[in-house]
């Protein structure tokens, strides 16, 4: 009853650069029980990494990255504006309260979870692993709004991005004190120039 016509077949649009592989569909499944456990990071720590080799498996294949693979020397123009600073962020990470860890190109953030918290399966079960995430990601293509600078900062509630003068991040004392002690890794394009400008005066 979905179908308005006898034509069965789907089209999938996006703008988006995704790959598909393959498709499942399913019809009238046998109810299976499901388990859910929720696991909180013990700690999370947010670090410069660098940028992971990346490849592809054939002409036409999506974009892959070898971990093991780093190089550490800048990739991008970098967005300009105060980033989350080095260390700890575990207390960001447990609430989607618009304080949220930013980071730069490069940045990794490393999360440690307590795996004797999650009981043990069944005989015949299964295990699969979700991870939740709550936030915006922004490049820095030059159609893109704001696309040089970090801010201004999004949040939840907001009616757009960029969002007009009647709406701006919160300003009670909470969000306050988060962007005083959290984000004060102030980053500039001027590493990025050099970069340039020493690899030309290389060539």
């Amino acid at each position: 009853g979905k179908f308005t016509a006898a034509d069965y077949r789907v089209r999938l649009r996006t703008n988006m650069q995704i790959y598909w592989d393959r498709i499942f569909f399913t019809t009238n499944a046998p109810s299976a029980p499901i388990r859910e456990t929720t696991l909180n990071p013990l700690g999370a720590d947010i670090h410069y990494r660098g940028f992971s080799q990346m490849y592809r498996k054939g002409p036409d294949s999506p974009h892959w990255f070898d971990y093991c693979d780093v190089s550490t020397e800048p990739l991008w123009r970098d967005l300009v504006g105060d980033y989350t600073r080095y260390g700890d962020v575990t207390p960001l990470l447990m609430d989607a309260d618009n304080r949220y860890v930013i980071i730069n190109a490069g940045d990794e953030v490393s999360l440690k979870f307590d795996a004797s918290q999650v009981p043990p399966l069944p005989a015949g079960w299964t295990r699969d692993f979700l991870f939740y995430s709550d936030g915006w990601l922004k490049d820095g293509d030059l159609s893109t709004a704001h696309g040089q600078t970090v801010g201004p900062l999004p949040f939840h509630g907001m009616t757009s991005y960029p969002y007009g003068p009647d709406e701006s991040y919160p300003g009670d004392e909470k969000h306050v004190t988060y962007l005083r002690e959290y984000n004060t890794r102030a980053v500039t394009a001027e590493a990025f120039k050099r970069f340039l400008f020493n690899f030309h005066d290389d060539e």
